[in-house]
């Protein structure tokens, strides 16, 4: 059985019997997603490449499908579905966390006010994460025509630093 560490993650995984001695082609790591081609020679890791464009690493968050959705919307070149769920990644924190409030918004000050998690500067990054997956949610005030994919890996950093702030 081959020992494979993931480029994204760096945690190691094992290569089901099923593949064989030897091997080339697609992995996916099963801790993070993220997309491999390898090749292995009896039983041998000869050759292991990353072909996402965007990996997300290490998440402190306990439940990150959002964040991995977003960041597989990314890989797929789906910018303004990549940042519609880093909105939706940043409120299933906020709500993980204990904020109060319906609204992302409220639950934003709430960290910040109440819980003392952000301080005035994050607020401000939240928020304007918010905003950002606002604006592509809702088709009627898209101001995301012309998202650039840079506009989005930046989005997809910031939301992974504020989930990971918390």
């Amino acid at each position: 059985m081959v020992d494979v560490q993931c480029q994204a993650c760096t945690q190691f995984s094992k290569l089901p019997d099923s593949l064989g001695a030897t091997y080339e082609g697609p992995w996916m790591c099963p801790n993070c997603n993220a997309r491999h081609r390898i090749k292995t020679v009896c039983n041998y890791l000869n050759a292991n490449s990353l072909e996402d464009r965007f990996t997300i690493g290490q998440l402190k968050c306990s439940d990150a499908s959002d964040i991995r959705e977003a960041v597989a919307a990314y890989n797929a070149f789906a910018s303004r579905a990549a940042v519609v769920m880093v909105r939706r990644a940043l409120q299933r924190a906020c709500i993980s966390k204990g904020a109060k409030g319906s609204k992302l918004c409220e639950q934003i000050e709430d960290l910040h006010n109440r819980l003392k998690i952000f301080d005035t500067a994050h607020v401000a990054l939240a928020t304007a994460t918010r905003l950002f997956g606002n604006f592509g949610a809702h088709p009627n005030d898209d101001l995301l025509d012309d998202l650039s994919d840079e506009e989005a890996r930046r989005a997809l950093d910031l939301g992974i630093y504020l989930i990971n702030k918390m």
